[in-house]
């Protein structure tokens, strides 16, 4: 029993240490085949802080936890508010604040702009439409998209200075803002599929780089073949073996021959 026992403990730290090697490897392969990404992506798993592997140098998580655990308060606050006293604010006079209808504009321009961003957002969906099977070629659609970025850039700004009596400040600053985080959504789209796209095609022209070096390999070897008397390479040497056999069968019988 004694001998079992100890057989089995043996048994069980063997298999706990090739599970440990296991996840090891599991891990480094993963990190490995993230980095090998074309999208180059900037986030990475991490150990938890609470685990022996973080290393204790990181409390990132713990500033994360007390925004979650304020936003939680905040939240639970605001609606007990609601359930003991209900909506104080006309949710319309928010609405004529912020599309600049008190400030003497009858045509809603915020509401128009916001409308519009979505404009941009097509456009370049369709423009990596094309791109992707090669309708629209690659140096023409970064100009698409370059025009597009800057169209969409320009757009609120010189719509705000033209009807500058139709915004509010509020209103201004909401499609601004808008613009701004939609802009650099966009230039971050464009980007990775780019990378991606010149990835793929680094990999397709380096198959057939393949296939060519492999068939121009193979030509050469027959070429190689045939000797510069136009006969093949095996009958060429068989040639100069029959020659070779001849001349020291000759000289062995005529140094045999009495003199």
């Amino acid at each position: 029993m004694t001998t079992e026992h100890e057989y089995s403990d043996s048994r069980m730290r063997l298999r706990r240490t090739k599970s440990v090697t296991r996840a090891e490897e599991i891990q480094k392969a993963e990190l490995k085949v993230r980095r090998s990404q074309p999208d180059k992506p900037c986030h990475r798993p991490r150990d938890s802080l609470f685990s022996w592997s973080s290393g204790f140098d990181n409390f990132t998580g713990f500033v994360n936890w007390g925004f979650l655990l304020l936003g939680i308060g905040g939240i639970r606050l605001l609606l007990e508010n609601f359930i003991k006293y209900g909506i104080r604010v006309d949710p319309w006079q928010w609405f004529l604040f912020l599309s600049g209808k008190n400030d003497g504009g009858e045509e809603y321009p915020s509401l128009l702009l916001i409308c519009y961003s979505t404009v941009p957002m097509g456009l370049c969906l369709l423009i990596e439409k094309g791109l992707s099977v090669d309708i629209i070629a690659h140096g023409t659609g970064m100009v698409f998209h370059v025009i597009n970025l800057v169209v969409m850039v320009l757009m609120p700004m010189v719509v705000i200075h033209v009807k500058d009596s139709g915004f509010s400040l509020v209103g201004a600053m909401y499609v601004c803002m808008l613009y701004a985080i939609l802009f650099l959504k966009l230039w971050s789209y464009i980007q990775v599929n780019m990378w991606c796209r010149l990835s793929s095609q680094k990999k397709t022209m380096q198959g057939r780089m393949r296939r060519l070096s492999y068939n121009l390999q193979c030509n050469l070897i027959d070429a190689a073949r045939v000797t510069c008397n136009g006969f093949p390479l095996w009958m060429e040497a068989d040639r100069r073996d029959a020659a070779q056999i001849f001349i020291v069968t000759y000289v062995n019988v005529h140094m045999r021959l009495p003199r």
